[in-house]
């Protein structure tokens, strides 16, 4: 597959970009399955080579305008910079959008259990145990949604606008979810790994300690 992907880029021939997505996904769920450190850098790497691939016109069914650096978003509120990153890096399609944000909603709980319970070991955390091994469906990351909620809420540490914004996209998605399963569990895993992106300094700090 390595060999076929490599003679594809050389050749300018497309690759199909539900291949890759299940490429991806594969070593994603691997790394999540171990509880490794490194299943946010595996997702940063699917990321940018998906994002290069796309805006080279590489991937069959899948372009994308040029568009800028991964970086972190300043100077707006919370829902523009979402929005934002969204535009700048292609998420078309309101099923990818509601996915990602799931994914950085549950990511802010697996951090507030980590600081609440003073857990240090990464994939410790209680909530850990509802994300079905990464295997995600449209039911599965809906029903996420309102159990994320409820955790916060006992913890007190509710997060208002990240929370406005999930509903947003999921309610935009209702009608229209256009993603495989495999493309669901991509985006989630993405949300989990590019939440900090929007954050705040003093919680990035925080998040450091």
């Amino acid at each position: 597959y390595f060999m076929d992907v490599v003679s594809s880029i050389l050749s300018r021939k497309p690759i199909d970009k539900d291949f890759m997505i299940s490429a991806f996904v594969n070593r994603i769920r691997s790394a999540f399955k171990h509880k490794g450190h490194d299943l946010k850098i595996l997702c940063l790497k699917a990321f940018m080579l998906y994002s290069f691939l796309a805006k080279v016109d590489l991937l069959r069914g899948e372009r994308m305008e040029e568009g800028k650096a991964l970086e972190k978003i300043e100077g707006e509120n919370f829902d523009s910079k979402v929005e934002r990153f969204f535009r700048e890096h292609g998420f078309t399609g309101s099923a990818k959008k509601a996915a990602f944000s799931v994914g950085m909603l549950v990511d802010y709980l697996l951090w507030v259990q980590r600081d609440e319970r003073g857990i240090k070991d990464f994939g410790k955390e209680p909530f850990w145990s509802n994300l079905y091994g990464l295997v995600l469906d449209e039911k599965k990351i809906k029903g996420l949604f309102p159990k994320a909620i409820s955790k916060l809420r006992q913890y007190g540490k509710g997060k208002p606008t990240l929370e406005a914004v999930v509903s947003k996209y999921l309610a935009e998605a209702e009608q229209n979810w256009d993603i495989s399963n495999d493309e669901a569990s991509y985006y989630f895993a993405l949300g989990m790994t590019l939440g900090r992106l929007f954050s705040k300094d003093k919680e990035e700090k925080k998040e450091g300690e």
